[in-house]
């Protein structure tokens, strides 16, 4: 056998039952029941690290779901798988929601209490005024397939993400039911649309390095603008009580659900020959939550 062949990135197509196709919801809330302590001592409001860690993630994801729905869409008009099409289309949708509910949410709540604005203009001009441009300009496969396969490996990072926050008890312990809401809707489309950057990135170059060589620098941009976001809110607290954040931080680390434990997971995952974002069974999860979502939706629809 030839070992190259061992990289053939052409995998045969999943099971449909196993690759739920992206639906295209749109929430209505105002996070208006958010409130940043909370008098139930275990509610996560309470907690400094997670708070720190939710609002720098949220920060970043309005401009970094608007940089997936470029590189995708760049490819769009070659697609002629007709499902692969439609998925792209509910893709597309679903990213765009994603980035205004969080704008909503970060201009209306989080900037309400922290300053923002500055690491909002720092890191966009970072990764979009100069990264962006950089990586077109100078790096192989830049300017186009560079930017999908990062989006592919991004994609499975959130997707990881989401099924990890369905079982996380941090998260099912927020007393606001909107933010609950907000991150089950934002999970469970994650799971939905995992499979679509990255069989687009399949379909333009079916390529382990190129696939593999995209995961390494997405981790590293991941990892460290989330660190960014995090430093970014946690500097401005105050009254930090450092043994729930080492606690917390703990949780995240070792514990099976964990964040930081499950981006361990899910980078090393994959670097296997012919992976797929589908094999990961979650079909159980995603129907179980995605009928509370759909629930909420039309509760404020």
């Amino acid at each position: 056998m030839d070992f190259l062949s061992i990289f053939d990135e052409k995998t045969p197509a999943r099971a449909a039952a196993q690759v739920p196709h992206p639906k295209v919801r749109s929430p209505q809330w105002d996070f208006s029941d958010y409130k940043f302590e909370s008098p139930n001592p275990d509610a996560t409001e309470n907690n400094v690290f997670r708070r720190a860690y939710l609002i720098g993630l949220s920060l970043l994801f309005p401009d970094g779901e608007r940089f997936f729905i470029r590189a995708v869409k760049r490819y769009a008009d070659q697609i002629d798988d007709p499902q692969l099409k439609q998925d792209v289309k509910g893709f597309i949708a679903q990213e765009a929601q994603h980035g205004r509910q969080h704008e909503l949410l970060n201009e209306k709540i989080f900037g309400s209490r922290y300053e923002v604005n500055s690491f909002l203009k720092n890191w966009n001009a970072f990764a979009f005024g100069f990264l962006e441009k950089f990586a077109a300009d100078y790096l192989p496969y830049g300017g186009g397939k560079l930017e999908v396969a990062v989006t592919a490996a991004a994609e499975h990072f959130t997707a990881v993400w989401g099924t990890s926050a369905l079982k996380s008890e941090s998260f099912a312990k927020f007393d606001s039911q909107s933010i609950k809401n907000l991150i089950y809707w934002h999970a469970i489309e994650e799971i939905e649309h995992k499979h679509v950057a990255f069989d687009v990135m399949r379909h333009v170059d079916a390529n382990y390095f190129l696939r593999t060589g995209a995961m390494v620098v997405t981790a590293a941009l991941i990892g460290s603008l989330s660190l960014w976001g995090f430093a970014h809110i946690f500097r401005q607290e105050k009254n930090v009580d450092y043994l729930q954040v080492i606690r917390s931080f703990g949780y995240e680390a070792f514990n099976k659900d964990g964040m930081l434990r499950q981006f361990a997971i899910a980078f090393v995952t994959y670097f296997k020959p012919n992976f797929h974002p589908s094999d990961t069974d979650d079909r159980e999860l995603f129907a179980e939550f995605s009928k509370l979502v759909d629930a909420s939706i039309e509760k404020v629809a």
